[in-house]
């Protein structure tokens, strides 16, 4: 099985399948880019504010046990790696398939471990931010308390209909959030699991 992009979306517990590959590292490159970037000044004597961010980008080369090499590359891994480490690379894919996102990584011999929030976000459907889901509510309330000021909880009972289908949109965009963050926190078990295990 290759880790590859294009996978189907995990959409239930059931559908996930983890995998993973070991090995032992023969080469790590580290490469850094910077991004600078500025704002203000103009006419509106706007203070100048600049700023800067810095990334690394790790690509290393593993030998597997039965004698082949792989490739694994990610930026600002969080993670230590280098020359004659073993390492392992878990993967999370849907289970009809053969692909996997790399979602772990495990160096064996300073027993430390990653897990990849944003393989996370490319393994699992998109959904709401929970600020979106705050702002959605909390505009929701603002219009019931308007309506209800200027027309009365009676002119509000008879646009039940409108009222319904906002709550209902509302109520479908929130469960969408819940369960979103349900399979999040599964996937997070499952692979917690499998780290142990690999450890």
């Amino acid at each position: 099985m290759m880790a590859t992009t294009g996978i189907k979306l995990v959409r239930r517990i059931d559908d996930l399948m983890l995998f993973h590959c070991s090995g032992t590292v023969l080469d790590c490159q580290v490469a850094h880019s910077t991004h600078v970037s500025g704002s203000g000044g103009g006419y509106n004597n706007i203070p100048i504010s600049i700023g800067s961010s810095t990334t690394e980008h790790q690509r290393i080369f593993i030998q597997d046990d039965e004698g082949g090499e792989f490739e694994f590359s990610y930026s600002n891994l969080g993670i230590g790696v280098r020359k004659g480490n073993r390492v392992t690379i878990i993967y999370a894919g849907h289970k009809s398939g053969s692909k996997g996102q790399p979602i772990a990584v495990v160096n064996a011999d300073t027993r430390k471990f990653v897990f990849l929030e944003r393989a996370l976000d490319s393994a699992t459907p998109q959904g709401p931010s929970g600020c979106a889901v705050a702002i959605l509510i909390v505009g929701l309330a603002i219009w019931l308390l308007i309506a209800l000021i200027l027309y009365g909880a009676g002119s509000i009972l008879t646009a039940g209909t409108n009222v319904a289908i906002i709550v209902g949109i509302c109520v479908f965009i929130v469960m969408r959030y819940i369960a979103r963050g349900a399979l999040r926190s599964a996937i997070r078990k499952r692979v917690d699991l499998e780290i142990q295990r690999v450890s």
